[in-house]
């Protein structure tokens, strides 16, 4: 059964591979919803669903049900985009103008989940910035281009209502080289940087890692990342689209901490050093060079499950499953923690101490930081 309209929508260009699956495509892509139903319009054939006896029955039948659905996809389309509106000049051209036709589906009742548009010209091997001047140039202004489209489709979803209800992110394919190439310019890299954008009341302002360190870099001379890039995608997907763990990990290819940026879900992860609201207690907090135990304390009863991850976000190991009896604790043993270590969870219980079973021989790696990620059912 096809949703009732497209799950999916990209502005422009053809379907990214983002939208393809191996079922198919899970979305459309359009420039002017007007066009778009022209397209589409018609598209369903005249002959009806025959019974479904034979492999040519159950065949044509799906080929004339996606047909249907073209036809009225193209309608919806353009239903929420005559319906819809927006309240500030997002211009003609370039991504603000992109983001204005997001504006104006949502704010006419376009049903679909995820929107995607396009800012290209940031694979800057040349002239990436002025040689006298390091604000003016290709890439600040590619920048300004992608601020000022965020700030108006914000300033617009908050006029109209519905900031609450939508999340962005940027992505890209590839990071910068830390250095310049010789031509003003810089070469693919590995590290990026990710922008996250909302209402605050559904995502926390903060940054999350630190600055890039441009003395310490790879073997390849690359900046060396921080956060898996899967973290945040982990986040969207449990906390704004309400996927199951389960899900998750089979979606990214593994067990990923998300981010903890944003705010939906009670499920614990990594928090900004400023949140002042967490419901646990860790000693010592932040873990330090050395330590060889952490102890984590809840304020009342509670069915727990302590997970253990890198600072990148990565699974190594489970620490416990199972209930914690009024006025006891966990902890676990951990060889070389270093670093900062943030918890939180939406459950509280009576604090003491219980240390857990033992897990086999200590970890010979080196654990540059741990993240405990740890959901709590009352």
């Amino acid at each position: 059964m096809l949703p009732e309209h497209p799950l999916c929508v990209q502005i422009g260009g053809t379907l990214s591979l983002l939208f393809q699956s191996a079922k198919g495509d899970v979305g459309i892509a359009l420039t002017d919803p007007q066009k778009f139903f022209e397209l589409g319009k018609g598209s369903t054939p005249d002959e009806d669903a025959l019974p479904e006896v034979d492999m040519f029955a159950r065949e044509f039948n799906y080929i004339r049900s996606i047909a249907a659905q073209a036809d009225r996809y193209s309608q919806a389309v353009l239903d929420a985009y005559l319906r819809g509106r927006t309240t500030v000049n997002y211009g003609s051209r370039g991504l603000p103008a992109q983001l204005g036709m997001i504006a104006r589906l949502i704010s006419g009742g376009l049903k679909s989940k995820v929107y995607l548009c396009y800012l290209g010209g940031f694979d800057t091997h040349v002239q990436q910035q002025e040689a006298d001047d390091v604000t003016k140039g290709v890439h600040p202004a590619l920048l300004e281009q992608l601020a000022n489209g965020v700030a108006q489709f914000m300033q617009d979803a908050l006029q109209q209502g519905f900031a609450h209800r939508v999340v962005g992110i940027t992505i890209s394919e590839f990071g910068r080289r830390p250095y310049e190439n010789g031509s003003r310019g810089t070469d693919h890299g590995a590290a990026g940087v990710q922008f996250v954008f909302g209402d605050g009341q559904s995502i926390r302002s903060s940054r999350f890692g630190t600055e890039p360190n441009l003395e310490q870099l790879d073997s390849n001379g690359d900046l060396i990342y921080q956060n898996d890039y899967r973290r945040l995608y982990a986040d969207i997907l449990l906390k704004w689209f309400d996927v199951t763990p389960e899900d998750t990990a089979a979606i990214l290819g593994d067990r990923i901490a998300p981010l903890n940026v944003i705010k939906r879900r009670v499920t614990t992860s990594v928090l900004p050093e400023d949140a002042d609201h967490s419901a646990l207690t860790v000693v010592p907090h932040p873990v330090v060079s050395g330590a060889d135990e952490v102890r984590v304390m809840l304020r009342r009863l509670a069915s727990v499950h302590l997970e253990l991850y890198n600072v990148r976000g990565q699974f190594i190991s489970e620490l416990y499953r199972g209930l914690l009896p009024e006025v006891q604790a966990v902890s676990s043993c951990l060889c070389s923690a270093v670093g900062r270590t943030y918890f939180s969870s939406a459950a509280l219980m009576r604090s003491s101490r219980q240390r857990l079973p033992s897990r086999g021989k200590p970890r010979k790696e080196r654990i540059e930081c741990i993240v405990v990620s740890m959901a709590v059912d009352a």
